[in-house]
């Protein structure tokens, strides 16, 4: 028996083809069992926890696809026979391309599970799927390239000089594309700085409108009269945006006039009767009323308060009622608003 066993067949004895066998069936079963049971129990067990990254990393090791633990199963057995250098070598780049590739694979796919939960569109809460798809695609090209260069150095190539030829035509692409750079490079402040987000109302210059969405190269506002205004990333990180989205609140700042015949008792109490009615106004906060001007026909009251929204239309709607609920309160209590008026006095 110990001499079939000792019998030599392709520089490996017949032991040592025993051993590989053996190796690649526990190699397999491990494989199956992994597969079959423990990525399963363990699915099972990451739903009913409140955290995702641990549903995120067993659904990535799920997603190792069937070809990676073939070439497993092959190769680990076959380290223990000799199979000639050639063929071994062949084997061995086999491997570490498929680990490569799925390592390259699992960072990729966790970046953009990372890239869906913390990305999204302005107020609304939706994906913003520019804004993932522009990270996502740069997070693959530095993965890609990095992963392929750490394997072509375990593969002893000198990657030296292609560093350096990938750097002199990255320089050679900057110099001739040097506009559209800077806008996709201006796309990225504006994604980390945030001076505005989709949904905001802004004002750029003379111009005006909502931000419909921020794309690589460009920005798209929706006008007020319902055009679409393209203006490129990088004019928009240089140039000074009024962002109205950005405010939690508006102030309000108005002056009314009363006729100089009201009667200096009920003057006194006009800035109260303003105040109770802004206090009793939803979305207000009040802040002053003051008489603060004799004018040439009128009385100047000045009244400041805030309406807690940043909605431009509850913000007019507001107003309105605040007004409205004045000039019913001035009639009910006789109080006569000013109008441009003139007295001639003629002297006998």
């Amino acid at each position: 028996m110990s001499d079939f066993f000792s019998y030599v067949l392709l520089n490996n004895s017949i032991y040592d083809y025993t051993i590989a066998l053996w190796i690649f069936v526990i190699t397999y079963i491990l494989v199956r069992i992994i597969r079959k049971y423990l990525l399963q129990k363990a699915k099972k067990l990451a739903e009913k926890t409140t955290s995702k990254r641990d549903d995120i990393i067993i659904r990535n090791i799920a997603s190792i696809s069937k070809l990676f633990y073939i070439v497993l199963c092959i190769y680990i057995p076959l380290q223990y026979i000799s199979i000639g250098n050639k063929i071994d070598r062949t084997i061995e780049i086999i491997f570490l391309i498929m680990i490569v590739r799925e390592v390259s694979n699992i960072l990729i796919k966790s970046i953009k599970i990372i890239l869906e939960e913390t990305l999204h569109k302005g107020k609304t809460g939706k994906k913003d799927k520019t804004k993932i798809n522009l990270f996502h695609i740069v997070a693959k090209i530095i993965i890609y390239v990095t992963g392929w260069l750490l394997l072509l150095s375990n593969l002893w190539i000198e990657i030296t000089p292609l560093i350096a030829s990938v750097w002199v035509m990255w320089i050679a692409i900057a110099f001739a594309l040097q506009k559209i750079l800077w806008d996709i490079f201006s796309s990225f402040s504006i994604f980390l700085d945030k001076p505005f987000e989709v949904g905001d109302f802004i004002i750029i210059g003379e111009d005006s409108g909502h931000v419909k969405d921020v794309w690589i190269k460009s920005t798209r506002i929706q006008t007020l009269q319902w055009q679409e205004l393209i203006i490129p990333n990088a004019e928009m990180t240089w140039i000074r945006i009024n962002n109205y989205g950005k405010m939690k609140k508006r102030r309000v700042n108005f002056t009314i006039g009363v006729v100089y015949q009201t009667d200096p008792s009920v003057l006194e109490k006009i800035p109260w009767m303003i105040q109770k009615i802004i206090e009793d106004t939803e979305y207000t906060e009040f802040t002053r009323a003051h008489f603060i001007e004799f004018w040439k026909s009128d009385l100047i009251f000045e009244i400041v308060y805030y309406i807690n929204t940043n909605e431009y239309s509850i913000y007019r709607d507001t107003h309105q009622r605040v007004s409205l609920d004045i000039m019913k309160k001035f009639k009910k209590e006789k109080i006569s608003f000013a109008y441009p008026t003139q007295s001639i006095y003629i002297e006998k």
